[in-house]
């Protein structure tokens, strides 16, 4: 995938369920699988704010232990989860930075928009926020994501008579309207 200016091998690392030990992620077989998945040719890297202990386990597994050139490491910002000021929502940022120890991140992207939580990226500004942390060389590229569930909101599934056509489609098209979220990000 090198139209993002990156060469980025299309299987990705996600970091939201991690092996466990003891009630604790099990950083020794984290790191046998990022060692694993390196010497295959993997680089892409996927955690969160929201993945409870990911950031640490990661830094101990990835970042600590390859040259910062040779992965890729994404992150997202989760805006709408218990967030009643920008500056909480900011420090999302903060605390995935501190956590990852990786110093900047390849891709950040603000987590889960359509339904109602498209209102606080506006609410708080997030999309000049991370253009100024782009700007600061703190993030390489910005995006967002928006999962394609079908059946999500009462719409289609795959097994209703809408034949998987998922209405989250038509968010995603209105995010991209002159103006909208998508249109900020560029």
């Amino acid at each position: 995938m090198g139209y993002l200016g990156e060469e980025i091998r299309k299987l990705g690392f996600g970091l939201m369920r991690l092996p466990r030990k003891s009630n604790a992620i099990d950083v020794e077989q984290v790191k046998e699988m990022v060692d694993l998945f390196m010497e295959a040719g993997f680089t892409y890297f996927d955690t969160a704010w929201a993945y409870a202990g990911s950031g640490d386990a990661i830094r101990q597994a990835l970042v600590e232990r390859y040259p910062r050139e040779r992965f890729q490491l994404a992150t997202k910002n989760a805006a709408w989860i218990n967030c009643k000021t920008k500056e909480e929502a900011y420090a999302q940022f903060d605390t995935s930075l501190a956590q990852t120890g990786a110093g900047y991140f390849d891709f950040y992207l603000l987590h889960n928009l359509g339904e109602g939580r498209t209102r606080y990226f506006d609410e708080y500004d997030m999309w000049n926020w991370v253009q100024e942390k782009k700007k600061a060389g703190l993030i390489k590229l910005c995006g967002l994501f928006l999962p394609l569930h079908a059946g999500r909101a009462g719409g289609a599934s795959s097994s209703s008579s809408g034949g998987g056509i998922c209405p989250a489609a038509d968010q995603l098209c209105r995010l991209g309207e002159p103006g909208g979220p998508v249109q900020r990000l560029l």
